[in-house]
């Protein structure tokens, strides 16, 4: 990249400013035209990334890296003379994300450290999206959604009482699993913030290594040998301490934090469950077992996984903990 000067970076800055005006034309094109402001919003959900990604790469193949920020920084003062609207705070937020991804695979961060950073600055992203359209609003949305659709399916044969009747009860179910769905919202914005960093990184990673911009990384072992950090506990024992309180707010946040706590820890207890299969089948009887399980017993597999997890952060099943002895070191 060096022989290229700063021309990379230029070009970086001027994409940046493109793609945030077309996010921001795309976010408005609706009211001149249905069709086409429909498709511009179809194009333009893949730029969000796009910046996280081109920015996370540029700090880590651009020399010298001081000037990437600064460049970020300059972008987003050209698109926000053009246009100053909400799309230029989520683009601001995806930048912000690319650009700590960068560093932390440079500085080889702890991938959960990198990962709730990441995390934490596309908060500002959500929250202008939640400004603009509050949870309640998405929710009584949804609501005349399934209503309109509810009324197309109650039978035409019916008289008007059995029609009230039938769309009154279905609609009781599913007031049910909208209030639901709103208490567990947190936990649905928080797991969709931390899949969106984790592509971040992956993305920037793979980016910086397929172009020489990343000579060392993050080495992963054996997903069977995965082991989360022991403070995953501690979140779910704080969860459902606050659960115990029954008092909101603190009965929500307590609900949200044990849940997500809980699912975390899942995947060390499929990781459990990935290393015991490895010893006790083979390859097609591993594929079999895990297609049977993922397809019709998947509520299961993460239950379990739960429990296997929690009880692992202990018990260390798979024996992690214990010295790797070499045949030389043996006592015959």
């Amino acid at each position: 990249m060096a022989r290229f000067g700063k021309l990379p970076l230029v070009l970086a800055t001027l994409i940046s400013v493109m793609a945030i005006v077309a996010l921001q034309t795309a976010s408005v094109g609706g009211d001149a035209s249905r069709q086409t402001g429909s498709l511009l919003a179809v194009l333009a959900l893949p730029l969000p990334l796009f910046l996280s990604v081109l920015w996370g790469w540029a700090m880590l193949a651009l020399q010298p890296r001081r000037w990437v920020p600064l460049a970020a920084a300059v972008a987003l003062a050209a698109a926000g003379l053009w246009e100053h609207g909400p799309m230029l705070w989520q683009a601001a937020s995806n930048m912000a994300a690319g650009l700590v991804a960068g560093w932390a695979l440079q500085k080889r961060l702890r991938p959960d450290a990198a990962l709730v950073l990441c995390a934490g600055l596309l908060v500002p992203m959500v929250a202008v999206g939640l400004r603009e359209m509050p949870v309640s609003d998405q929710m009584a949305m949804l609501r005349q959604d399934m209503s309109s659709m509810m009324e197309a399916r109650v039978p035409a044969a019916a008289d008007e009482a059995q029609r009230e009747k039938a769309l009154a009860l279905e609609m009781k179910k599913f007031d049910a699993a909208l209030h639901a769905a709103a208490k567990v919202y947190p936990l649905m914005m928080a797991l969709g913030l931390l899949t969106q960093a984790a592509l971040i990184l992956g993305l920037v990673w793979f980016s910086a290594r397929l172009t020489g911009g990343l000579t060392q990384g993050w080495k992963f072992g054996s997903f069977s040998r995965l082991r989360l950090p022991f403070y995953t506990v501690w979140l779910l024992i704080a969860g459902l301490g606050l659960l115990l309180t029954r008092a909101e707010p603190l009965l929500s946040v307590g609900l949200n934090l044990a849940l997500l706590a809980a699912l975390v820890l899942s995947v060390q207890g499929v990781a459990v469950q990935v290393a015991v299969m490895g010893r006790m089948l083979s390859p097609l009887g591993r594929f079999l077992f895990w297609f049977v399980m993922g397809v019709f017993f998947a509520p299961l597999v993460l239950a379990s996984g739960v429990l296997l997890g929690l009880a692992d952060q202990w018990l260390d099943f798979r024996g992690l903990d214990r010295p790797v002895i070499d045949d030389d070191e043996k006592v015959v």
